[in-house]
């Protein structure tokens, strides 16, 4: 197994690197289990790489100027940024563009022992998030992120509502 620092070094560089979005996942997975006893599902992951990703949600996410940003999930929704005529689009549409990076993402990080995935859809990771080391904002939105996910047990239901996906 690669040690986290070669992993990182060696393959997240850049915006549309499957370790960059792995790391992510780790940083995502951590932050929901700071506030939470169970680990995040498979799921919410085709909805949190997508916004994590997006830069205008990033900044919703942690805030314009601080890493403060939003406290909750209803406060993402009703900040307008899923407005599906004026600002980033139908986010159904980002999901999909979104998909196949996500998954790629996961088997990456399952392959280098950074993720697990449990037969019943559990994500976790060994690898400890260090804001400090690793401040970067694509990693402090999916903390931040995780930490909103984990705090609401129905925010995957609501984002969907709120996005116009149907399932």
């Amino acid at each position: 197994m690669m040690k986290e620092i070669n992993i990182y070094n060696k393959y997240c560089t850049c915006m549309q690197n499957h370790g960059l979005g792995a790391y992510a996942i780790v940083a995502f997975c951590s932050g929901y289990k700071s506030v939470n006893t169970t680990n995040s599902t498979i799921l919410n992951l085709f909805i949190a790489i997508p916004m994590i990703m997006n830069e205008t949600i990033r900044l919703v996410i942690r805030g314009k100027n601080d890493n403060e940003g939003i406290k909750q999930i209803d406060t993402l929704i009703s900040n307008k940024i899923y407005d599906k005529k004026t600002f980033i689009g139908a986010f159904y549409n980002l999901i999909s563009a979104y998909k196949n990076y996500t998954m790629t993402s996961l088997i990456f990080g399952l392959r280098t022992g950074m993720l697990n995935l449990s037969n019943t859809g559990e994500i976790s990771t060994i690898v400890p998030f260090n804001s400090g080391k690793y401040n970067h904002h694509i990693y402090l939105s999916a903390y931040k992120l995780g930490v909103l996910f984990g705090q609401d047990k129905d925010a995957l239901v609501k984002l969907l509502q709120a996005t116009g996906v149907s399932l």
